[in-house]
């Protein structure tokens, strides 16, 4: 194979310098929606003590994972391994939950 040519080289740097600045300003703006996010503190409905379990997957569950698992692999992106299942408590914590689901999201595509 050949030399890449000059025109092309130049395109590849500047392509590659645009992503490195995505990467920062989604860094950024992940570490913003952090801080901009108060923790809620919920009592728990129950006496006891010890931290709640996460749900058993269900049969249903397990089938859903795979079809979204299966149409990750027809789109070439990684598969799931359990699904976020989010509860509001109530009407007034959904835009705390909803900036915590755009920061997990954020996270998620930067580890990518």
């Amino acid at each position: 194979m050949g030399a890449v040519p000059p025109d092309l080289a130049a395109l590849m740097e500047a392509m590659q310098a645009e992503i490195a600045a995505l990467k920062l300003s989604s860094q950024g703006m992940v570490q913003k929606m952090e801080a901009d996010i108060t923790p809620t503190i919920t009592v728990a409905s129950s006496s006891s003590d010890a931290p709640s379990q996460p749900e058993p997957e269900t049969e249903g569950d397990g089938k859903k994972r795979a079809l979204v698992n299966e149409l990750h692999g027809l789109l070439k992106i990684p598969p799931i391994k359990t699904f976020t299942k989010l509860q509001v408590a109530s009407t007034s914590d959904g835009a705390a939950l909803q900036w915590q689901n755009e920061v997990e999201h954020l996270k998620t595509q930067l580890e990518q």
